[in-house]
């Protein structure tokens, strides 16, 4: 005689098996669910950051005298701060963006406020390794605390697009002999952050003893590192190389003399040959000119003084050939 308990025995074994199934699939569809849900966030907070940039675009496109008015950009909490960008009957699903920066006192970061603050101000990297006397870009780079010369030159080795070592520099194989190896970048970098990876920048130097970056150095932010024996009796190390240095400022139209640089596409011809004939000599000047009248496939057999009277009589300059010039700033 068969066993009287044996078929709900096995009854019993299937359905636990098929219950931990199901609740297995229910854990990962709810994994799966979160997952996409804090993407999906993530991707909303991006286009929040961005729509805050686009807000401060378009607000300083007004006249001064508009911005005046409605409380300027160094600390205006009405017009910058937590402005409403998508709205939700829960808190959660409301989106909001602030635009915040340093409040500064005795030139110390004390705090936030809600304003704009002056990218100018700051030393451009990508544009430090353009110059072409190597000791010039060393020099600014000098006037951050706590810079070293082998910091430096391994900075602007890092943005320069050669591969060259600079005299306190490293450069390729220097970073291959790391674990794991690196591959500098030799070009404009996209971010501050990327200067980690620079040989002798540490966390410490470049943000400073504010690490959470909420422009306070707070109870437990207390020096380590590189600054355990550097002097912050003024404050200069709380905010780090990062608030000294930028990757969007306009730089001034000059050339590595200080003086202005010429604008080529200019809309007199005849100032323009006028300030490039010292410099390049009458034949270079002619032919820039008479390119800018007629283009790469200009023809005639005008000559050099003629090309640069004729532009210079041309109505505003104008151009045949449709050369074009345009200028931007970021703030």
């Amino acid at each position: 005689m068969a066993p009287v308990g044996s078929v709900l025995l096995m009854v019993l074994v299937v359905v636990a098996i098929l219950t931990l199934c199901v609740t297995a699939s229910l854990k990962t569809s709810q994994s799966h669910y979160h997952a996409a849900s804090q993407v999906g966030r993530r991707l909303q907070t991006q286009r929040f950051a961005e729509s805050g940039a686009e807000f401060v675009k378009a607000y300083l496109m007004q006249t001064d005298a508009d911005i005046s008015l409605d409380g300027g950009i160094q600390d205006n909490p009405a017009r910058f701060q937590g402005q409403l960008l998508i709205d939700g009957v829960d808190l959660v699903d409301r989106g909001r963006c602030s635009i915040v920066a340093p409040a500064v006192v005795n030139g110390v970061a004390s705090g936030v406020r809600f304003g704009l603050e002056n990218e100018s101000t700051r030393i451009h990297l990508n544009a430090l390794a353009s110059d072409p006397n190597e000791a010039t870009p060393r020099n600014r780079l000098m006037t951050l605390p706590g810079m070293t010369e082998e910091i430096a030159d391994a900075i602007l080795d890092w943005i320069d697009a050669d591969a060259i070592p600079r005299e306190f520099g490293a450069e390729l194989d220097h970073y291959q002999s790391l674990s794991p190896p690196l591959t500098p970048r030799n070009g404009p970098i996209g971010s501050i952050d990327e200067l980690l990876m620079v040989r002798g920048v540490t966390p410490e130097l470049l943000f400073g003893l504010d690490r959470n970056r909420n422009y306070l150095v707070d109870a437990f932010e207390t020096p380590q590192g590189d600054l355990l024996d550097a002097d912050n009796s003024t404050g200069v190390f709380n905010r780090g190389w990062a608030a000294l240095l930028t990757i969007h400022s306009a730089e001034r139209f000059v050339n590595p003399d200080g003086e202005p640089r010429i604008n080529v596409n200019g809309d007199s011809l005849q100032e323009l040959h006028d300030q490039l004939a010292p410099l390049l000599g009458e034949d270079q000047a002619n032919f820039i000119v008479l390119y800018r009248q007629f283009g790469p496939q200009g023809g005639g057999a005008a000559s050099g003084a003629a090309g640069a009277n004729g532009g210079a009589n041309a109505p505003n300059g104008s151009n045949p050939g449709g050369a074009s010039s345009a200028t931007g700033a970021s703030t």
